[in-house]
């Protein structure tokens, strides 16, 4: 394996994991405590934190097509930096920000966890493993430490901001499939992609065939993404939301930035992607 290889554990993640959950009671309190060489860590993710115990966790090597089983314990060290990355900009950001009252920071971190940081809590796990990506989640697992301690400090605000806050966060959906607002949609939606020899395989693990070999894989995920928002088939969800069920489902990377990217580019023009797309789900 390569020094910061993208890993898939898509599958184990989908199927197995669910009966491997571990700690979930130690989370739903106060989070789940890692303490290694003097640093304390909490981790809020149920998968996450069993991900860290097991020796042998069935994985592929996305670039190298390799089948392995990995040491989930080697991301530990990735977490903690990140982790303590998000504990010291939570700090100078908002417990220590001088400049902004104390009701407009509670508010703009319910909305920030609501749309964002939970995103990285309970049943929320990630598929694809990097160093990199591992770090990331650390990072928001720091900022809710914090935002936990913070909030002890000011619960009447927090109270006040959370009854005028009229969003809903579901974090159990993680998958495309989960995103669609009707479960026959979502067959219907399979059965056109294979009918159209766009994917191959189980829904699971899908791998595309692109129509042409010109075309960027990730900004054909980004535009099957789009269609089927436009189509109606994601009803209520955010760019983040539906770029981490994309990258869930595909084993490829994007990012709520390149999912927006690219969206705002097939508003303003079509290019064979949209068009094959669009010609696919008669948009």
């Amino acid at each position: 394996m390569g020094k910061d290889d993208r890993i898939s554990i898509s599958e184990f993640v989908n199927t197995q994991l669910k009966q491997t959950i571990q700690y979930k009671k130690a989370i739903d309190n106060n989070g789940l405590e890692i303490n290694i060489k003097n640093d304390i860590c909490f981790v809020y993710s149920y998968g996450l934190a069993t991900i860290f115990t097991l020796k042998e966790i069935p994985a592929i090597n996305i670039k190298t097509d390799e089948h392995f089983h990995l040491d989930g314990s080697i991301y530990i060290d990735s977490f903690i930096k990140g982790f303590l990355k998000g504990k010291r900009y939570f700090i100078d950001e908002f417990k220590r920000n001088p400049f902004q009252s104390k009701e407009t920071i509670v508010d703009d971190l319910n909305n920030f966890f609501i749309n964002e940081w939970s995103d990285y809590t309970k049943n929320w796990t990630p598929s694809i493993l990097t160093h990199k990506e591992i770090e990331k989640w650390g990072y928001y697992n720091g900022l809710i430490y914090e935002l936990e301690d913070f909030m002890d400090l000011n619960d009447t605000l927090f109270d006040i901001s959370k009854k005028n806050n009229s969003k809903i966060k579901d974090s159990n959906r993680n998958t495309l499939e989960e995103l669609f607002s009707k479960p026959q949609k979502y067959k219907d939606f399979i059965i056109q992609m294979k009918e159209n020899k766009v994917l191959i395989g189980n829904p699971d693990n899908f791998r595309i065939v692109l129509p042409d070999p010109k075309l960027k894989l990730k900004r054909f995920i980004c535009c099957i993404g789009y269609s089927l928002k436009v189509k109606g088939y994601l009803k209520g969800y955010n760019d983040s939301k539906i770029a981490k069920a994309l990258e869930s489902t595909f084993n490829e990377k994007i990012s709520k930035s390149v999912f927006s990217s690219a969206q705002n580019a097939f508003e303003k023009k079509g290019d064979k992607a949209t068009d094959y797309i669009t010609s696919l789900f008669f948009l």
